[in-house]
Formats: C-alpha cells, structure tokens, sequence
C-alpha cells in the first residue's frame, strides 16, 4: 500500500538516526512500526494519493460564504476539510469576504455560440483565479450562514458565478462541467430546526442541492440549527434568546454538528477514489 522507493529511503534515514543516538535495541522494531503508521504520516498520505489517483493529489477546495473566518460555518468548513485531510486530500479554505468581486451581470458571455468565454465566466476580477482553481478541484464544499432566508450575498454572487456558466439552455447535454464531482452544502443559521419548513429553509436547500447534481454529478447538504451567534449576549438586544440555553447547545450539540462535517469530508473523497 506504500511506494516502497520513498518508504525504503525513510527506513534507513531513520534507523542511521537511531544508531548516531546509540538506541540500538529499537532498529529491530523499526520496521514494523513504521508499517504500522505509515498512513497516518502527512507525507506517506500525499505518496499514496500520487499512487492511487495518477499521479495527482486530490483536491477538496471549501468555500467561507460567512463574513467571519473562525465561527460556525467557517468551523464548519474547517472539520469538513480535515476529514478530507485524513483520506490523503489537499485542502484549502477560501473566504469570499476577502474578495473584490461581483456576481453575474447577464454578459451572456458563457453562452455566445463559437465565444470565447464560452463554458466559464467572462468577468475579470478577484474571483477569477478562484474559479480557475475550481475546475480543477475534486470535490468542492460551500458554506453559508442563512441570511434572512438565504445564503449570504457573497455566497449566491459567487454561486452565479461558479455554477451558470456550465448550465446549458438545452436539452442535451446538461452540463458543461468536465467531470463528475461531490459539491456540498454546509448551511448555518439562528433558527430553531422546527421553523426550516415555515421560513422555507428546506426548499432553498432542496434547490441547490438540485441544481449542484445537475451540474456536477452529486450533491448533499448538511445544516446546524440553532446556532451560537454571539460571544456575549448581555451586549446585544436578543430578548428572544436563551443565552444559558444557547451556549448548552453550543456545548453539546454543535460538536455533534462538526462530526457530521467531518463524516461528509471523509465520505466525498472516499466517492471519488471508488469512481477514479
């Protein structure tokens, strides 16, 4: 399960280390241990994702729709791309609050027939890059706090951007996107989980999760409700809260919540390693 030319050199750097420290009596274990634990080395994890997906490492990108970098959905987005992390991916987290950009403005561009801006966005600025970045992603995570009933204006400007270029106004094909690929959805939000159905929640939900496996072959959503939103409730007018009963919650629950982000991070990059 290793490649045995980089395991063989990092056996004898380190049985030349324990015999300059005079620890003779471990080099007869050496071996074996470095059998043992050899995956869950960072290095030996990028060796066996060269191996294993020709000669590349996979790439899970998560997107921080959230203005803020280290609360829940960003939390979020961080335990999703750890259990990514532990499968052998290379991650990285983009926050689109640090970005100059603007959503889609009808150009059109995407869709001229014979144009050169066909399939992707005309538009030149901050995001660009990040759009580039993704079309070469293998699995793609999307997070958002929800904001008076939908994700952030940041998140649905870059949602036009990344996704309408490959939706096509035919029948066939459906998508111009190259390959088949896991994009989630990580939703945040202050609202109790018995009010997603009256606020509609679950129809925004529904529809990008839809429009997601349209166009890029798989799509699944997750959501922590009842969210932890202020460090310090006495300095906000937020008579409707319980700050006892948040902060329980935030105790108890939203671990939980970061388990399951974890478990999605695991299991899209488990499904691209069973389609490649």
């Amino acid at each position: 399960m290793f490649n045995k030319i980089v395991f063989s050199n990092y056996y004898l750097r380190k049985r030349r280390d324990l015999k300059k420290d005079g620890k003779a009596s471990d080099q007869s274990n050496l071996l074996d241990t470095l059998k043992e634990n050899v995956e869950k080395n960072p290095f030996f994890l990028k060796v066996l994702g060269k191996r294993k997906y020709g000669g590349k490492i996979m790439k899970v990108v998560a997107i921080n729709g959230s203005p803020r970098k280290k609360w829940n959905t960003a939390t979020l987005l961080e335990k999703a791309l750890e259990g990514a992390a532990s499968e052998g991916a290379e991650t990285e987290l983009i926050h689109l609050y640090e970005l100059n950009f603007k959503g889609c403005t009808s150009c059109f561009a995407c869709k001229l027939k014979d144009g050169k801006s066909y399939g992707k966005c005309a538009m030149n600025d901050e995001l660009t890059p990040v759009l580039e970045k993704l079309e070469n992603a293998d699995t793609v995570i999307l997070g958002s706090p929800i904001y008076l009933g939908n994700s952030t204006g940041e998140m649905r400007s870059f949602m036009e951007r990344y996704i309408f270029p490959y939706l096509v106004y035919s029948a066939q094909p459906i998508s111009l996107y190259h390959k088949d690929i896991p994009v989630g959805y990580i939703y945040t939000m202050g609202a109790q989980e018995e009010h997603l159905d009256f606020f509609g929640f679950y129809k925004v939900m529904e529809l990008n999760e839809g429009i997601a496996t349209r166009i890029f072959g798989y799509s699944e959503t997750m959501y922590s409700t009842d969210t932890y939103q202020f460090d310090d409730y006495s300095k906000y007018v937020a008579d409707r809260f319980d700050p006892a009963e948040k902060a329980k919650r935030r105790e108890e629950v939203f671990p939980q919540d970061c388990k399951k982000a974890y478990d999605m991070g695991i299991r899209f990059v488990r499904r691209q390693k069973a389609i490649k």
